[in-house]
């Protein structure tokens, strides 16, 4: 019973159960009314036919001997037929009964006025043989201020019915197969379920192990540069009049650099929680890569020169326009292109080239660089992987997993392609 299956299969036979029940309930009930209806109907003028041809009324008086001759025949051709002769109040003055098995006096008159104005059968009236019991009749008034009330056999022996059996069989066998049906479709549904929730919990485990490492990563690179940052400051203190003004000057450009490594860190963590939340607004409008290009090698070019890397971007001057936040697309090309130029030795090259590609335009930024082993490549855009251990430091490993994000709100996929000391190639469509 602890398993989802199970329960549900206790709450369907329940219900089958229940449903079953009324079922048959309503069945006896509607077949009852049935055969009463059909009854009374059949016999409703059958009162009125005895007074008619057997007058009881003579000289304003009941005429108590036509009267037995009436009750003596008709339980002779029908025993489950019984008269009774009522006065103006309901009281019974004379019955087609054995002694002792009449035990009413008075039978209500409510039903009697009912049947004589005509309302929807059946009619149920007061059965003078059971104090409790009321049965089907026919009636008639007979003047003076008197009235026939014939009680009607309506009840049908429903056990032996041949037709209500085949109707319970069908009706008990459609109710076998629903829940049959039913168990099935839950056992269908559940197991549906089950790997829907199975593999609910293991994202949550993995999510739950993603969000552990990257604590981790997050607390590990923000205590590394405050590490230093505060050993730097720590010893400017200390030895406050000891430091010749170049190494003063060294250890404050040494604890700027760390804070200004801090500072990248944690805008770009922002950065990515907002583009993963959709905070970010994304304003698409019609621009030029070929400018943007230009505009970001441009910022670039002097840092390359730096590292000695040749940073050089290669297209055609007729491209057309495309259209996406050219905000977000310069932060895209930034990182690639910062990315590239981190991972490549002196002397090597990082190139920019687009390249029409159907109705969109690629966008490629290739470096001769260390380049990336097969079976790192599917986690390079993960958040904090920076690669091996020998490559060089220098990015929170934040870059990839941002340009993803961005190319993603624009309906546009981040490939990489590498191979180890020969280089790698990012590339998009826009």
């Amino acid at each position: 019973m602890r398993s989802l299956y199970a329960r549900l299969a206790l709450v369907l036979l329940a219900l089958f159960c229940v449903v079953t029940f009324l079922y048959l309930a309503l069945a006896f009930y509607t077949t009852r009314n049935y055969s009463d209806e059909a009854t009374q109907r059949l016999n409703r003028t059958l009162a009125e036919t005895i007074v008619r041809q057997k007058p009881m009324i003579r000289d304003g008086r009941i005429d108590w001997h036509t009267l037995e001759q009436i009750f003596d025949a008709l339980m002779a051709v029908n025993p489950n037929i019984h008269i009774y002769l009522l006065d103006r109040d309901g009281r019974i003055m004379a019955f087609s009964a054995p002694k002792g098995e009449v035990k009413r006096t008075s039978v209500s008159l409510a039903p009697i006025q009912r049947f004589l104005k005509g309302d929807r059968l059946p009619i149920r009236g007061d059965d003078p043989r059971d104090p409790d019991a009321q049965r089907i009749f026919s009636a008639t008034f007979i003047a003076p201020n008197s009235y026939l009330y014939v009680t009607l056999a309506g009840d049908v022996p429903l056990k032996g019915s041949w037709i209500l059996q085949q109707s319970v069989t069908i009706a008990v066998a459609g109710l076998v197969f629903a829940f049959t049906a039913g168990l099935l479709l839950f056992n269908s549904m559940t197991r549906h379920l089950s790997k829907q929730f199975n593999e609910m919990a293991e994202r949550i485990t993995a999510q739950d192990k993603e969000l552990k490492e990257l604590i981790a990563n997050v607390s590990h690179d923000l205590r590394t540069p405050l590490a230093s940052l505060r050993g730097y400051l720590d010893t400017l203190i200390l030895k406050e009049g000891q430091l010749s003004a170049e190494e003063q000057r060294n250890f404050l450009a040494i604890a700027s650099k760390h804070s200004e490594r801090l500072g990248k860190l944690v805008e770009e963590l922002f950065e990515l929680a907002k583009l993963e939340s959709k905070a970010m607004p994304i304003r698409v409008e019609p621009f030029s890569m070929a400018e943007l290009v230009q505009d970001v090698v441009q910022k670039f070019q002097l840092r390359a020169e730096q590292s000695g890397v040749h940073l050089a971007a290669e297209f055609r001057p007729d491209l057309p326009l495309v259209s996406g936040d050219i905000a977000l697309m310069e932060r895209v090309l930034e990182n690639l292109i910062e990315n590239a130029i981190r991972y490549t030795p002196a002397g090597g090259k990082v190139t920019i080239s687009l390249v029409p590609d159907h109705e969109k335009l690629a966008v490629r930024v290739t470096d001769t660089g260390i380049g990336i082993a097969e079976e790192s490549l599917p986690f390079i855009f993960d958040r904090f992987w920076r690669g091996d251990e020998s490559a060089p430091r220098g990015g929170a490993g934040l870059g990839l997993a941002i340009a993803k994000r961005i190319l993603e709100l624009h309906g546009a996929s981040l490939v990489a392609q590498s191979r180890v000391n020969a280089g790698t190639t990012f590339t998009f469509a826009v």
